[in-house]
């Protein structure tokens, strides 16, 4: 499995909302989740990567930040979209969890772009799917989140959507909340 490389994204020295029974989690959000997921909440709890990237987490009260509440609210605006684009006659290019490979968010950033996971059997295998806040972008990332947010950080991938002159800065931080 692979996780954040600590080089890359230092942990905060007290990671926080990290006490998570993952097992009422996935009740709630209805499926497995993936492990590199789960061990990056228990690293690093809930916040935000490099002042833009913010990660859904199960253990915040924030329901701004908290998967399961977080999720609904993006899935819905996305179902939304794809009517609109069905009235245009127009598709949108990935279904929608629950649907069979549908996508489900992982986190947003300040300009209102989403990071899904493309949903599968296994949840160790979801690739990574990112959708600008205007709705018309979509790239996917063949591989994992954190093998995603390592590549970003990194720039050994560069986003069309997220990668820009301020993100990811020269001194990458991960700020609790």
């Amino acid at each position: 499995m692979v996780t954040m490389e600590e080089k890359i994204l230092p942990s905060p020295e007290r990671a926080r909302d990290v006490n998570v029974e993952w097992e009422a989690v996935e009740a709630t959000v209805q499926t497995a989740l993936p492990n590199d997921y789960k061990e990056f909440i228990q690293r690093y709890g809930t916040g935000k990567i490099d002042d833009f990237l913010w990660v859904l987490s199960p253990a915040t009260n924030n329901s701004h930040l908290k998967l399961a509440q977080r999720k609904d609210a993006i899935l819905r605006a996305l179902r939304e979209h794809r009517e609109s684009l069905a009235g245009l006659g127009r598709k949108l290019p990935f279904a929608i969890f629950p649907e069979p490979g549908g996508l489900l968010p992982w986190g947003f950033t300040d300009n209102g772009d989403v990071c899904y996971w493309r949903t599968g059997s296994d949840p160790n295998t979801w690739r990574v799917v990112v959708n600008d806040g205007r709705g018309s972008m979509w790239e996917e990332f063949a591989g994992t989140m954190t093998e995603f947010l390592t590549a970003l950080l990194s720039r050994r991938h560069v986003s069309e959507i997220l990668t820009n002159d301020e993100f990811p800065s020269d001194l990458i931080s991960f700020r609790p909340v």
